[in-house]
């Protein structure tokens, strides 16, 4: 497993389903928003799984994490990175119970504010996440 190779795809995916967040977030829907969200995290976690050498393929990449975290040795800034990554995704698993109407499309539960929040986090972390990455090639 080339574990830089893999670490760069997920830093690729993170930043289009980043971008693709935002650009739901500008449209005003906010079920897409954190759909797109979410699969940032995923693609993030993922960035770290694959720079520590961990190939998941049945889990969560979120929840691999905590194993990361106790089979590996890593700084505390990679654990506080975790940490978030694990808090926001938390958040937008509840944020994601669906509001449907047979009327009208699937909404979720959280106002425009409140996801731009998560969203500057989110963007805030890639860049942590990013550095990383970069970290790694140095």
């Amino acid at each position: 497993m080339n574990n830089s190779s893999m670490a760069s795809e997920y830093i690729l995916r993170s930043m289009r389903t980043l971008k693709e967040s935002s650009d739901a977030f500008n449209d005003g829907d906010m079920y897409y928003t954190a759909l797109r969200l979410s699969e940032t995290l995923e693609n993030m976690s993922n960035v770290l799984l694959s720079l520590y050498g961990i190939l998941d393929i049945s889990f969560s990449p979120v929840e691999v994490l905590g194993f990361l975290e106790i089979s590996r040795e890593i700084d505390q800034k990679v654990k506080g990175i975790i940490n978030e990554i694990q808090d926001l995704w938390r958040q937008l698993s509840a944020l994601k119970m669906l509001n449907e109407s047979p009327t009208k499309a699937p909404s979720v539960l959280t106002r425009g504010q409140e996801m731009k929040l998560i969203l500057d986090r989110v963007t805030s972390l890639f860049d942590k996440v990013q550095g990383i990455f970069d970290d790694f090639h140095h």
